[in-house]
């Protein structure tokens, strides 16, 4: 039938369990950075909605690089540039959403910041697998 895509292979599925495993373990490595530099700086006496801006930007560069070699790496001939301003606006994206979270649920809650923090970044980390997949690293 026309119109529809064609039916996974089981080549395609294997190739995107192992795609959500390399983003897993890429996420996980950036998560590290994120969660260790915005406790650090809360121990040093930083606010957490600051600490979580420089926990962002240190991960930044950690998830772009990783994501753009190993998660999607089969287009080698992508415009670098323009994966990286389009993972920019993904990123800036998911930081305004956990920030937000982030926010919201520090005001709303007793929870210990690092808790909050956990269950905010993983939430994101699903938004930013389908935005990264289908357009940040798509071909055009």
């Amino acid at each position: 039938m026309t119109g529809f895509p064609p039916t996974p292979t089981v080549t395609d599925r294997i190739r995107e369990i192992r795609r959500i495993a390399i983003f897993g373990t890429v996420g996980s490595i950036a998560f590290g950075v994120h969660f260790g530099v915005v406790v650090m700086l809360v121990t040093k006496n930083l606010a957490p909605l600051l600490a979580n801006v420089v926990g962002f930007l240190c991960a930044f560069g950690v998830s772009f690089v990783g994501h753009n070699q190993y998660t999607f790496p089969e287009s080698g001939g992508r415009d670098r540039m323009r994966a990286l301003h389009r993972f920019l606006r993904v990123a800036v994206l998911g930081f305004i959403v956990n920030e937000t979270l982030f926010w919201v649920f520090l005001r709303a809650t007793g929870l210990p910041y690092q808790l909050i923090l956990l269950a905010v970044l993983t939430t994101v980390a699903a938004m930013t697998l389908l935005l990264s997949k289908y357009w940040a690293f798509a071909d055009d």
